[in-house]
């Protein structure tokens, strides 16, 4: 789902768009998490805004979406490997 553009308050990235690890056509929700692309920060949806998580709040997280969201970043993070080591084979 597209959003008006925000940057994350830790690496600056540009972001527009949230989608659902489990429905690609929902919407952001009050309390909804979402990850940097950039720097795999969490953010929750709090007001209509996304906003960095406490680490009380990532703690209070349910084990299955805090193990969710690792395998998440764990991909993320090999992808990102991948792309740096063909363009540095360029």
């Amino acid at each position: 789902m597209r959003e008006t553009e925000w940057s994350c308050v830790y690496c600056g990235y540009a972001m527009d768009t949230a989608t659902s690890l489990e429905d690609e056509t929902a919407v952001p929700e009050e309390g909804s998490v979402s990850i940097c692309m950039n720097c795999f920060s969490l953010y929750i949806r709090s007001s209509g805004k996304w906003r960095p998580m406490t680490e009380s709040e990532q703690a209070e997280l349910p084990e299955d979406v805090k193990q969710t969201l690792q395998q998440y970043v764990t991909y993320l993070s090999m992808t990102v490997s991948q792309d740096l080591s063909k363009k540095q084979q360029n």
